[in-house]
């Protein structure tokens, strides 16, 4: 049984994926939305249909059996955060509560299926007590898993997929 992990950090314009098997990381991509210019509720889940179909093709790229994978998901979700705009709370809402949606199915034709949401306040107190800012988890991360063209990583999600990814198997402390 290969044991596989999808790792992301969903929004309602660019998601970041990472793909791992076992501890080994494997793949990563972000998806974008196809426009910022429509609603966000339709935005978010045309990204969430979108990042399912990327992680189906990634998944398939390790095997294409679903009973040979024992598949694991942990999906970054806001919380402990203070966010000075509770409008832009509720459309990452949206985007995180889409992709979570699409995500979970998985289990329908996975045997072995985890899913894991976890607050991004959890998993980014990667040194000491406080939560690390968006760009220093991105330079740690960076640093750690230098193999990865980050280039197309401006935003740091990619970064932010990777760095949960580690962090729920054990590798970042």
């Amino acid at each position: 049984m290969k044991s596989v992990l999808l790792s992301l950090d969903p929004s309602t314009t660019c998601t970041g994926i990472a793909l791992w098997r076992g501890k080994k990381l494997v793949d990563v991509c972000k998806v974008r939305a196809t426009s910022a210019k429509i609603a966000p509720v339709e935005r978010a889940m045309k990204l969430a249909l979108s990042c399912k179909d990327v992680c189906t093709e990634m998944i398939e790229r390790i095997d294409k059996n679903p009973a040979k994978i024992r598949l694991s998901i942990v999906v970054e979700v806001p919380g402990g955060q203070s966010r000075p705009h509770s409008r832009g709370l509720v459309t990452l809402g949206f985007g995180v509560g889409a992709t979570c949606m699409m995500l979970s199915n998985f289990g329908l034709v996975h045997p072995q299926f985890e899913f894991d949401m976890v607050p991004v306040s959890t998993w980014s107190r990667l040194r000491g007590k406080r939560c690390m800012s968006k760009v220093d988890r991105a330079e740690l991360i960076r640093a750690k898993f230098d193999e990865v063209d980050w280039t197309q990583d401006k935003g740091h999600d990619i970064a932010d997929a990777v760095g949960l990814g580690a962090w729920h198997l054990g590798l970042l402390k």
